[in-house]
């Protein structure tokens, strides 16, 4: 077969309106073992007799037999079903599983106990076909008990307890099934309301450190405007008195005018740091890793990455949050990765997730102002995407713009 196209895109596509797929907890494949189990055993129980009692084994006609053991194959064909009832297949097997049922009761004689094929046939046949289709099988059923009792394969009282039978099994298989579609609804939506919660974990985290860079930027903004200012003052005024100090107070004035610079050079990177996060990039990169819950994010940074102007790292930090951002809103992804590294003057970002991948990504507001960012520096960012596979950024950023 040949292998999957894998979708490469320019910066110009995004994951926006990737739809998310529920994982379902199902209890199909145990449900479905203890059917086929019970099914076994019920025709087990039809044709053992035939094997041990001498004038039944006599009445019976080799269709008789060969319908018998198409009614077993024929059910191991639909089985399938029972995990995952009313897709749309196995039909063709559970309607051959029907027939042969039909076929060994009407040519079975008296003594066998070929009808509770009939039943069984019931109670199986609603996990493949719609309720409309399981009252006609019903029906059709009642009408060979009806036709074994003309011909006189059946006793009349026999047929009416199996005709009970028939119609109790059509009424506990569809309140099984009905049972089935109700618990995967509920684990669909209880798996949902987990993504949610999620979410809503992270969105909340994302909207506290919002809140904090507002912060940072109000407490930078009264360092430079009051603090920054009575220091700039103070160093202008130490400097006119050196130059009048002499004897005995000219080194402590000259000593206090230099603290003064330091200090004031001190506030100053401080408000660097408070208006740019990107100033500590390594330390703002490696936090996605403790407030993203979900996907779970694990950040490697190259220390170099330090040493690449303000600008740069500013474009490294914003690209890594918005390709974040759409792994945690898009892409249904349990881990994602973070990768910047600095090689040959070129910073190297790869964002990867294990989600669900895309054949075909838009473009988002998001997308497209990481691609402005990337472009006016003169870098590039390609997409990656299969379905089922997740998503890769890969961008390239020159160290010197």
């Amino acid at each position: 077969m040949p292998d999957k196209p894998v979708t490469r895109h320019s910066i110009r596509t995004s994951q926006e309106g990737v739809s998310e797929s529920a994982r379902l907890t199902r209890r199909g494949p145990s449900v479905s073992t203890l059917l086929a189990t019970a099914v076994v055993v019920a025709w087990a129980g039809i044709v053992g007799p035939a094997f041990f009692v001498p004038s039944l084994q006599a009445n019976l006609p080799l269709m008789w037999w060969i319908a018998a053991f198409g009614y077993l194959a024929f059910f191991f064909g639909m089985r399938p079903a029972l995990v995952n009832p009313r897709t749309g297949n196995y039909q063709a097997s559970a309607m051959l599983m029907a027939g042969c049922g039909i076929v060994a009761t009407l040519l079975g004689p008296i003594e066998s106990l070929a009808p509770v094929f009939l039943c069984v046939t019931t109670a199986m046949i609603g996990f493949v076909v719609s309720q409309r289709w399981v009252f006609v099988v019903v029906v059709v059923e009642w009408l060979v008990l009806v036709i074994a009792v003309i011909r006189g394969n059946e006793l009349l009282a026999w047929a009416g307890a199996f005709a009970g039978m028939i119609a109790f099994a059509a009424l506990a298989a569809e309140m099984g099934i009905r049972e089935f579609h109700a618990r995967r609804l509920v684990a669909s939506t209880m798996a949902d309301l987990e993504k949610a919660h999620g979410r809503l974990a992270t969105a909340h985290v994302l909207l506290s450190e919002s809140s904090r860079s507002e912060e940072r930027l109000r407490i930078a903004r009264d360092l430079h405007d009051a603090i920054g200012h009575q220091l700039t003052a103070l160093t202008l005024n130490l400097e006119v008195a050196s130059h009048f100090a002499e004897g005995p107070i000219a080194e402590p004035v000259a000593t206090s005018r230099d603290l003064a610079r330091e200090v004031l050079r001190d506030i100053r990177e401080v408000v660097t740091q408070l208006r740019d996060p990107a100033a500590d990039i390594v330390h703002e990169l490696q936090r996605l890793a403790q407030v993203i819950t979900s996907p779970r994010t694990k950040v490697e940074v190259d220390p170099a990455i330090e040493s690449v102007p303000t600008e740069v790292r500013h474009v490294v930090l914003r690209v890594v949050q918005e390709a974040v951002t759409n792994a945690v809103r898009h892409s249904a992804a349990a881990h994602a990765w973070v990768s910047v590294r600095l090689r040959d003057d070129m910073v190297l970002i790869t964002v990867r997730d294990d989600g669900v991948g895309v054949s075909d990504l838009e473009p988002g507001n998001g997308v497209s102002g990481m691609r402005e960012r990337v472009e006016a520096i003169g870098g590039t960012v390609e997409w990656e995407s299969e379905p089922g596979r997740g998503v890769t950024l890969s961008a390239r950023v020159p160290a010197t713009p």
